[in-house]
Formats: C-alpha cells, structure tokens, sequence
C-alpha cells in the first residue's frame, strides 16, 4: 500500500452469531433495544436569531458487543479502495484467507455472516462475473434463509451490506 492511498479500515470480514461466539447485550437494569423520548415542539433560535418550532426527540441505545469465542470473528482491514474501483484488488484473495481463519467453516455453531460495504459488494459481483464458471461454488452466489428469502453467500456464509461501513478512515498499522 501507497502512501496516502485511500483504504477502507473498518470491520469487513465474518462473524459467527450465537450464545459460545459473538453476541450483542444491554447492560443490566437498561431495556433491550431502542428507546424514544418525545419532548413535543420547543422554540428554537437560528443561528441569525430567527426563531422557529422544531419537534425535539432524544433516541437512546444501550448495546455491546460479547466475543466470547474469538475464533469465530475475523476481519480484513486495510482494503485499498482505488483498488476495489479499477479491479486490480482481488477480493476473493482476502476472503479465502479470512474464511480459512474463520473456525465456522467446520464447526457450524450460530449464524456467520460476512459484513462489507457496497464498495466490497459490488467488487466481489463484478469479479465473480468475470472469473471462470468452474469455480462459481468459491464466489458471491444466490441462497435461501430460513424463511425462504434469497440471500447472497459466500463459501455458505450469508453476504450483509451494510452502508455504515465508511472508505474514510486511515489505515491500521
């Protein structure tokens, strides 16, 4: 990697969810969830002392993360995004990788999914296009969930895109 090359540094790899993996939690005497408060419509003031009515709401969410097992959580960091955009990155390199790493592969406890942004999503659909067709069972292909829904997987492992993941941030060293 370049020297003030853009890269995607954030979670990007698989996590296995269930109760001896990864789960999320609250903290004891907190509810479960979103909370809303609605404090109705309050004169607000502009910044060039115009007023006005704003409805105010105050949004609260306890939440954590618990590793319990840390072999079933891997993540791929330092992903050059000018790479991802002209298709000199293979994906697929890092995923087989992270998969390999990835204890759920032989062990199938909970959900695993893969996290990625659209960025990643869409490099891995145009790679997979345009490899060759012994070797689809290894790229992005179409499954079923449990509710009959189609879903995107990889090696079996369910695709989720998720926007909040950025192409901002500096890399991990």
């Amino acid at each position: 990697m370049e020297e003030g090359q853009e890269v995607q540094r954030r979670v990007y790899g698989f996590i296995t969810w269930g109760d001896r993996q990864a789960s999320l939690l609250y903290p004891a005497n907190t509810t479960a969830g979103l909370t809303r408060k609605d404090h109705g419509e309050q004169q607000m003031q502009s910044a060039n002392g115009d007023t006005y009515f704003a409805k105010k709401e105050t949004f609260r969410w306890h939440m954590g993360l618990s590793i319990r097992d840390w072999r079933y959580v891997v993540r791929i960091v330092n992903i050059p995004v000018a790479g991802l955009k002209d298709g000199t990155f293979d994906v697929y390199k890092f995923l087989s990788d992270a998969y390999y790493r990835h204890w759920g592969r032989w062990k199938k406890l909970g959900n695993t999914y893969m996290y990625c942004n659209s960025e990643v999503r869409q490099a891995m659909d145009l790679q997979a296009i345009n490899r060759g067709a012994g070797d689809n069972f290894i790229r992005l292909r179409p499954g079923k969930d449990i509710q009959g829904r189609e879903i995107e997987s990889y090696r079996g492992f369910g695709v989720r895109e998720v926007p909040s993941i950025l192409n901002t941030e500096t890399a991990i060293t």
